[in-house]
């Protein structure tokens, strides 16, 4: 569910993304949004943990907190994980305030993504090894218990 973020600017690659998201569910399909949760929240809570995100949330007062951790922070780790540049990292994240009315610098959001994508790197290579074993039919327990294992260190 994480992995598939919200909509996509380019149409020409929408058919494309679109099978890769219905692949996606189709592998995760095992397992509850709930069982899915556990891996997505533990790496969050690694995320916000790794740098001063009190400090982070005041740099962005008119934006929801929970809009900055699943439409800012966590579509970071994801879309870093699957190999994203940032440019369409930036048009997803963008498009998102777009829709939900949040304003904010596009020069400022490519800040956060360069500096959140060296500081979570942690989290985003966590998150690559949860998709891989979540595809490969682990279940999202297991996969918490070896991630948090991995974000400890």
């Amino acid at each position: 569910e994480e992995a598939d973020l919200e909509g996509n600017i380019e149409g020409e690659y929408e058919d494309e993304e679109d099978e890769e998201n219905e692949n996606e569910e189709a592998e995760f399909s095992d397992f509850s949004d709930e069982e899915l949760d556990l891996v997505t929240d533990l790496i969050l809570e690694s995320a916000k943990n790794r740098f001063n995100y009190p400090e982070f949330l005041q740099t962005l007062p008119w934006i929801d907190i929970s809009f900055v951790d699943n439409e800012i922070i966590l579509p970071i780790i994801a879309d870093k994980a699957s190999g994203e540049m940032d440019t369409e990292i930036v048009a997803k994240i963008l498009q998102s305030c777009e829709i939900a009315d949040y304003h904010i610098d596009i020069q400022y959001l490519e800040k956060i993504i360069e500096r959140k994508g060296k500081e979570l790197a942690g989290e985003i290579l966590a998150f690559k090894i949860a998709v891989d074993s979540l595809q490969q039919g682990a279940h999202p327990s297991d996969v918490v218990t070896q991630i948090s294992r991995f974000l400890k260190k």
